[in-house]
């Protein structure tokens, strides 16, 4: 938790530098692996074997990878270095970001028919979409393919 911490304080920053932006998504990126191996120990190769585990053990792990799998790409198309107001994103970001957000809601499929049914780590990559569809509703390409 102190890298995913690190990581926020880094983006936080109230600055245009790329320096800031490639730091922190170098931080994320080891959140990222961490959470991930951790996902997949818990996930994968045990089973909760009461309610307590399930709410407490599993759940949290199960919503930390979801949000960690989606903060992982936003943070990856905030090194993008243009100005979205200004400028309208090239044809190779938007093929770039197709294949993303397609991978997105794949991964969110994936989740629930995949490995142990993970139902909250779908429901937090489809509000990731969600979000991502409310928040780049002048971006028509980015708003629809996100839903």
């Amino acid at each position: 938790m102190c890298l995913y911490t690190v990581c926020s304080l880094l983006y936080t920053v109230d600055s245009d530098s790329l320096l800031i932006y490639v730091t922190a998504f170098l931080v994320l990126c080891l959140v990222a692996a961490s959470i991930s191996q951790l996902y997949g120990s818990v996930r994968m190769e045990s089973e909760a074997l009461n309610l307590a585990d399930t709410l407490f053990v599993y759940l949290p792990v199960s919503l930390m990878h979801g949000f960690v799998v989606v903060m992982f790409f936003v943070g990856a198309f905030a090194l993008v270095p243009r100005d979205a107001y200004s400028h309208k994103p090239s044809y190779l970001v938007d093929a770039i970001l197709l294949i993303v957000l397609f991978f997105l809601q794949s991964s969110s499929a994936g989740y629930v028919f995949y490995g142990n049914r993970d139902i909250a780590g779908a429901l937090v990559v489809s509000l990731g979409l969600l979000a991502i569809a409310q928040q780049q509703s002048n971006l028509r390409f980015i708003h629809w393919t996100a839903l």
